[in-house]
């Protein structure tokens, strides 16, 4: 019976713990490789499961959907799954800023959502608001108990100038489609299947749902951790899109409009003028029953710990898979620095990884007053 060493080693390009098993009379004197592929076959080389893995991610949002809300957070999962699955695609600025409509339709998802479910998972409010501002813009105080009505010049309000020029300034491109489809855009979308062009020729009115104060709202106690919005879409748009319409002389006269939430699914860094990346955004820290935030690791960019739960110092690491073997805590109070640049070099290494372009489905609102421009 043959007698065996085994030793085990952290392989940092591979973020992975390996165990090497060797007889005693080779003692393994080439390099550990994996799999044992260039030694020989009597060598062993098991991967440990005790290492969190990037891939790990989905089903991790599904744990901590169920043990925060009491529902699996399926939607934010399977658009992670989609993402791993699908040929290495990097989203370019074109794209991410609505000035191109050429992504490949299999990294399209349209009606992936809807608006109400959207408003019904998100607890800080911020799609209820959003909504708001698009239609009415922003309630006018009260003075003396008598109610002052509604500001609509205020950003992002679909009745102001801003917005009433862009309706008058249509290209002939959009003027042509908008003669053909009689009265209600989203004729289009029922002949094209083209979300992307639906954007670019009838949007016209846009709300961010992920701002300042909205990131202050989610830090106040443990929101952030129950927010099924903010897992699957986070800094997204609102849109408001041009929806049944009459066309009198040289008039466009906007009857309804249709909503709906715009979405990339990317890691792109911002980059300075000279296109260098000016920050690692951070995502979190994971582990198999989800993640969480510490808002140091949001301010600086540099810092990448390794967080331990456990009353005791944190524990540091550049790694996002060190083993947790390396501590004594429980795995679940071990939490797993991730950043974009993370999700890059998986890229890089597995050729898989495609950026998605995100709709959800359109929902009508009636204008009242109806818009009312002359065409130039």
């Amino acid at each position: 019976m043959n007698e065996y060493i085994t030793f085990t080693y952290f392989d940092t390009d591979k973020n992975q713990e390996m165990t090497i098993k060797c007889d005693a009379t080779s003692l393994c004197q080439n390099l550990p490789s994996y799999k044992g592929k260039k030694l020989n076959e009597q060598h062993v080389v098991q991967q440990m499961t005790t290492v969190f893995k990037l891939t790990d991610l989905p089903n991790a949002l599904r744990v901590h959907g169920k043990k925060h809300t009491g529902r699996v957070w399926e939607k934010a999962a399977k658009m992670q799954e989609k993402w791993f699955n699908s040929p290495a695609k990097i989203m370019p600025e074109k794209i991410k800023k609505a000035l191109d409509t050429n992504w490949p339709a299999d990294l399209v998802l349209t009606d992936y959502y809807t608006l109400d479910w959207l408003e019904k998972v998100n607890i800080t409010g911020v799609v209820t608001k959003g909504i708001e501002r698009l239609l009415k813009g922003r309630h006018r105080l009260r003075k003396m108990g008598i109610e002052k009505g509604w500001n609509r010049q205020v950003p992002n309000c679909i009745y102001n100038n801003a917005a009433k020029n862009k309706l008058k300034t249509l290209n002939d491109e959009v003027y042509d489609e908008l003669r053909k489809v009689y009265g209600d855009t989203k004729h289009f979308l029922l002949k094209t299947k083209d979300m992307q062009k639906f954007h670019k020729y009838f949007s016209f009115q846009n709300y961010s749902l992920f701002d300042a104060w909205d990131k202050a709202v989610l830090a106040f106690g443990d929101r952030i951790m129950k927010d099924e919005f903010f897992a699957t879409v986070a800094g997204c748009s609102l849109i408001a899109a041009i929806g049944k319409y009459r066309m009198p002389s040289n008039k466009l006269v906007v009857e309804s409009v249709y909503l709906y939430v715009r979405d990339t699914f990317d890691f792109n860094n911002d980059r300075d003028k000279k296109g260098r990346e000016t920050e690692n955004q951070y995502l979190g820290h994971w582990n198999y029953t989800g993640f969480n935030v510490f808002y140091l690791h949001q301010g600086l960019d540099k810092l990448n710990q390794v967080v331990d739960i456990t009353p005791k110092p944190i524990m540091a690491s550049s790694f996002i898979a060190m083993p947790s073997t390396h501590f004594n805590s429980a795995k679940e109070n071990i939490y797993f620095p991730v950043r974009n640049n993370h999700f890059n070099k998986w890229r890089a290494l597995n050729k898989r990884g495609g950026d998605l372009l995100i709709f959800s489905s359109l929902k009508e609102f009636r204008c009242d007053p109806p818009i009312e421009v002359e065409l130039k």
